[in-house]
């Protein structure tokens, strides 16, 4: 294990786009804003933290793969693409992506309109509702053909994501691995 190195961070959160956005508003001190998101049949509204938008679209998003894609999957991607200091994958490059509940947003709409008509239903929606949806993209948009998996279960995930890495690593699977822990808000 003595060859396993962090060389990168990349972050997409509350406080904005990047670890530079994430450690300005750790050092701020202060709470983020809270937005109102409204519950179809519910009075009470969920109080959240949501992610804004970029600043400027980033560049990926015309990818093919991500351009009908979720906020995971393009969440993933730039936080990987920022991980690795913007460069393509070199090598075999593994990808980790874990997570707790996984892509609910797109599952919620495709279920809702195979209720109100399953004739209309759309196409479209179903992959995103795959939880390896956000590995499969980021591994496409690098051209990666490493092993790439999601992991999906408790707030430990993360952890249980980089002790696969390591792994990956020790038994020379994969040159160098990325490992992101994503999640999205849905009432």
């Amino acid at each position: 294990m003595s060859k396993v190195f962090v060389h990168g961070l990349g972050a997409v959160s509350p406080a904005g786009w990047g670890v530079a956005a994430l450690r300005a508003a750790l050092e701020k001190g202060q709470p983020l804003p809270v937005n109102n998101l409204v519950r179809p049949g519910w009075e009470k509204t969920l109080r959240i933290r949501s992610v804004p938008p970029p600043s400027e679209r980033p560049e990926f998003f015309t990818h093919a793969r991500l351009r009908r894609s979720g906020d995971m999957a393009k969440h993933t991607v730039a936080t990987a693409l920022e991980a690795l200091g913007g460069r393509a994958a070199q090598g075999r490059l593994g990808i980790i992506v874990t997570m707790l509940a996984g892509l609910v947003s797109y599952t919620r709409r495709f279920y809702e309109e195979v209720l109100r008509d399953p004739s209309t239903a759309s196409p479209v929606l179903f992959p995103e509702t795959v939880f390896n949806a956000p590995a499969s993209h980021l591994a496409a948009y690098l051209g990666s053909t490493a092993p790439s998996c999601t992991l999906v279960g408790d707030d430990g995930m993360f952890l249980q994501g980089l002790g696969l890495a390591a792994q990956w690593l020790g038994t020379e699977e994969v040159d160098a691995c990325v490992v992101i822990g994503v999640e999205e808000l849905d009432w």
